[in-house]
């Protein structure tokens, strides 16, 4: 079975839901012959990061990682978010975020641009759903 892909897409809108816990980015891919919208639903999220939107961001790719992985590369925002609770009251300190999405089974994903938005997230699972 053929992952359906997001590279080129752009994203053309995104909703947060805390209360759902869901994040879903609704994208469009656009040629001369096919006009293809998907979108990528998170669930179950728990921390998530995006950096420089500019509101006409071209995916690359989405990339499973493990969440030592994301917290291991951004150390320096999980100890900051400490003192205003970010991404939740859970984060106490590195050791207290990496026991938590643990326990919550957490996996996480890396979400790169080749123009625009970057960051994370870190959910319970993600689905790739072609809108027809």
């Amino acid at each position: 079975m053929n992952k359906k892909s997001v590279h080129d897409n752009l994203i053309k809108e995104y909703c947060v839901s805390s209360d759902k816990k869901t994040i879903i980015l609704h994208t469009e891919y656009n040629n001369e012959k096919s006009n293809e919208k998907t979108d990528v639903v998170f669930s179950g999220v728990e921390a998530y990061l995006f950096y420089r939107d500019n509101m006409q961001t071209i995916l690359f790719d989405i990339v499973e990682k493990s969440v030592e992985e994301i917290i291991d590369g951004f150390t320096d925002e999980f100890a900051d978010g400490i003192k205003y609770c970010w991404p939740g009251s859970w984060n106490e300190s590195i050791n207290a975020c990496r026991e938590h999405l643990k326990q919550q089974q957490c996996k996480a994903w890396m979400i790169s641009s080749s123009y625009g938005m970057g960051g994370f997230v870190i959910a319970k699972d993600m689905e790739i759903k072609p809108i027809v």
